[in-house]
């Protein structure tokens, strides 16, 4: 997705042979390509601007998921299949064997109050009055958000509810106003609606999946700032994060499972795993930026799935004391990898293998921390992130590689740093790439000459710092051993602080390593990462 627009390549002659122009009022965009079938999901506004009567306003800005499918059958005269108008903000899909989930949460989307007439009290209390009143008054098509379909001819069908009022759960806990919805769709069908749906009254902000659950996980922030409260929750000393499970085994069917709530917050969806009904979940409580009053510790929960709940069953707690988690890995059903951060990076194993009685099995410290956690099988583990310094200031990004075939023993083996650099893989897991064909890791990178240029006033920077370098750093995993290939940018050359030279995804085919900018494809040769084609795509 390019420009507002999806461009099909044909990576044997480096050209764009076919385009598909997506709705202007649309931003962002995932894709989900299953065969010849391709989904677009995006966001776009809608309404906002549109008169209202009696001087009503909209309770909510309205926002849109558009899930748009295109055949691409000819790859160079794709074409657009139908749209689905969804009520609501995309949060994520999955897609398990052409079967699609698409979590979207909406608003109330049939709520409109009116406003004071004047700046005086009177007119407060009658506005006042008024809402109180339309509240009262509304009905549930006000409440549940709903979809729209159009054809191929761009030919709108009727707006139908997108959750019969049975589909709808109410967690025990408060979770907000909005309505959180699990969609199913087959990649393939020219339809364009879901086959089934569950939705629970709750907001949502980090989904994970296996093959059979789907969870999403609800932020404390999430539930606190919710209009219409005469009590505003406040923050304690106790931080919560929700889960709301829902059952995604049969492909045509979703159901809501059960929620649970686990003190702490997550870093995100990696933080989540679940295995035969088993869930497991890295939190990290009381947190120094809160103020809660007392360390900063985190923990791994793991919960069960028992007569319709999820029941804590064990937990370990106290790791990084005074820190907080920065990345997760969950290995296999028996072990996590966790690592928290504050001045040094540990590296905890944690034996989850009785789900009654996890444990920490070993332990290694090192300065700086990883963002990223990829595993390599055979006891080799790598690591994306920041080296730092004794007191814990970062310096540049780090390539760590470690032997955890001993769990009791950990250990970084080999580094890699580049001071200065940073890469968008620290915090999008799909930015990095793991060849194991060659044992090739791809990673994104800028490296700035240094962290800030002061200003005059010797605070504010005056420029955007020097980039020595932009493009993606190739590093070999050989045994125990990391060693640096070289590295390639898009135009072949060393470019300097133009953002054109940023890359953001790598992808191999064939014996080629292609890698994606803002506005181009660049090929080059995996094997001496020769710069071999530039294809423009703006």
């Amino acid at each position: 997705i390019v420009e507002g627009g999806v461009r099909v390549v044909d990576v044997a002659t480096t050209e764009v042979v076919g385009s598909v122009a997506l709705d202007e009022q649309s931003w962002g965009g995932e894709l989900l390509l299953s065969g010849d079938d391709l989904l677009v999901l995006t966001t776009a506004g809608s309404g906002w601007g549109q008169p209202m009567p009696a001087d009503l306003v909209p309770a909510f800005q309205p926002t849109r998921t558009v899930i748009t499918r295109i055949d691409l059958t000819d790859p160079a005269t794709p074409e657009v299949v139908g749209t689905t108008t969804i009520e609501g903000s995309y949060r994520s899909a999955r897609m398990v064997d052409g079967t699609v989930r698409l979590v979207v949460q909406s608003q109330p989307p049939g709520l409109a109050f009116t406003t004071p007439r004047d700046g005086g009290l009177r007119a407060e209390d009658e506005a006042l009055e008024e809402n109180r009143r339309i509240i009262r008054e509304s009905e549930l098509d006000d409440w549940i958000p709903h979809l729209q379909v159009a054809g191929p001819d761009g030919e709108s069908g009727p707006v139908q509810p997108l959750l019969d009022c049975g589909e709808v759960t109410t967690p025990d806990q408060f979770a907000g106003f909005d309505t959180l919805s699990v969609l199913t769709m087959a990649i393939d069908d020219d339809a364009m609606a879901p086959t089934s749906a569950a939705g629970i009254v709750a907001s949502g902000e980090t989904v994970y999946a296996s093959t059979d659950r789907l969870i999403v996980a609800t932020s404390p922030w999430g539930r606190w700032l919710q209009p219409f409260l005469t009590e505003p929750f406040e923050p304690d000393d106790t931080v919560t994060t929700q889960f709301h499970s829902f059952d995604i085994s049969d492909p045509a069917a979703t159901a809501y499972v059960a929620s649970a709530e686990v003190d702490g917050t997550i870093v995100n969806q990696f933080a989540l795993s679940e295995v035969d009904g088993i869930v497991r979940v890295a939190t990290t409580t009381q947190p120094d930026w809160w103020g809660g009053g007392g360390d900063s510790q985190s923990s791994l929960v793991v919960l069960a799935e028992r007569d319709g709940e999820l029941v804590e069953t064990g937990r370990v707690d106290g790791l990084g004391l005074t820190e907080r988690i920065y990345s997760v890995r969950y290995l296999s059903p028996d072990v996590a990898a966790i690592v928290t951060f504050r001045q040094t990076d540990p590296l905890y194993l944690v034996d989850t293998s009785d789900p009654t009685d996890p444990r920490v099995a070993g332990e290694l410290k090192i300065p700086g921390f990883s963002t990223y956690l990829h595993p390599l099988g055979d006891g080799r583990l790598l690591g994306v992130g920041q080296h730092a310094d004794e007191d814990g200031r970062t310096e540049g990004l780090q390539l760590s590689l470690f032997d955890i075939s001993d769990l009791a023993d950990p250990q970084r083996v080999d580094k890699v740093t580049w001071p200065g650099g940073w890469s968008p893989a620290e915090h999008d897991h799909r930015a990095f790439l793991y060849w194991p064909p060659t044992g090739q890791v791809v990673l994104p990178a800028e490296v700035y000459d240094e962290w800030m240029v002061e200003g005059d006033d010797g605070d504010a920077p005056d420029r955007e710092p020097d980039k020595p370098f932009v493009g993606a750093f190739v590093v070999q995993v050989d045994g125990d051993r990391l060693v640096e290939q070289g590295a390639v940018t898009q135009d072949g050359g060393r470019r300097g602080t133009s953002w054109e030279g940023s890359i953001q995804r790598a992808i191999v085919i064939d014996d080629d390593l292609w890698t994606l900018g803002w506005d181009s494809l660049a090929r080059h040769d995996l094997a001496t990462l020769e710069h071999e084609a530039l294809l423009r795509i703006g």
